[in-house]
């Protein structure tokens, strides 16, 4: 089984709600870099990060594709899957 986890604001992460995500609460881009070390040494296989801040760090997301584990991808923050879904 994948272990993923989403990255994003606690306003975003509160409306969410899943077994299958690890949710970690982020609310300025310095936190977000923080986080995303903090779980790409984790056993993470993929690491969302809601399109709020993922446009602050694609550049040093690109660096986490280059290996095999963890991808990173931006996701729609939580509320706005809610309300598409």
């Amino acid at each position: 089984m994948l272990k993923m986890c989403i990255i994003g604001s606690g306003k975003d992460l509160r409306k969410a709600s899943g077994d299958e995500f690890d949710f970690v609460e982020a609310e300025s881009k310095r936190e977000v870099l923080e986080r995303l070390r903090r779980m790409s040494s984790c056993d993470y296989s993929v690491i969302y990060i809601t399109e709020d801040f993922f446009d602050v760090i694609y550049e040093d997301s690109t660096k986490y594709d280059e290996g095999a584990m963890p991808k990173v991808r931006s996701i729609a923050p939580p509320m706005k899957m809610a309300a598409n879904g």
